[in-house]
């Protein structure tokens, strides 16, 4: 006598039971904020755009934060620092004076520096969301 292997010793209700592909009920599980396929190949150039916007602005951050950390332990104005002063002064500039100017000290926090890595990141998020918004392309269904 063969046995089969799906059913148990007493042939009872077999382990594996068979479905019926008649009966199968099929759930939508997308969440309501999950933008249909179509929709996100098509902004793919866009998405791209703003992820590059982020790393520049990311990078500008970086070097901003360093200039902070620099300043504020007293590095020597030479080689590296030099540099990373000169690059980062264009950024700064627009912000120097919004805060009382730093005494003659050999070390300070740039306030101005740490405004502008506020003030850039907050216009990056808008421009960023300014851009997905008007690219959003729902088709209707």
């Amino acid at each position: 006598m063969q046995q089969n292997p799906n059913s148990s010793p007493n042939n009872q209700e077999p382990q594996n039971p068979q479905v019926n592909p008649s009966n199968q009920t099929f759930i939508n599980t997308t969440p309501g904020n999950v933008a249909p396929q179509n929709t996100i190949q098509d902004n793919s150039g866009i998405e791209k755009i703003v992820q590059l916007i982020w790393f520049v602005v990311g990078l500008v951050n970086v070097i901003l934060i360093l200039r902070i950390v620099f300043l504020l332990f007293s590095a020597r104005s030479s080689g590296f620092t030099a540099f990373l002063y000169n690059v980062t002064t264009p950024f700064v500039i627009p912000f120097m004076g919004i805060f009382p100017a730093p005494g003659q000290a050999d070390s300070y926090f740039d306030t101005a520096a740490l405004v502008a890595i506020i003030i850039y990141s907050l216009a990056t998020w808008g421009i960023v969301t300014l851009i997905r918004i008007s690219s959003y392309n729902q088709k209707p269904v």
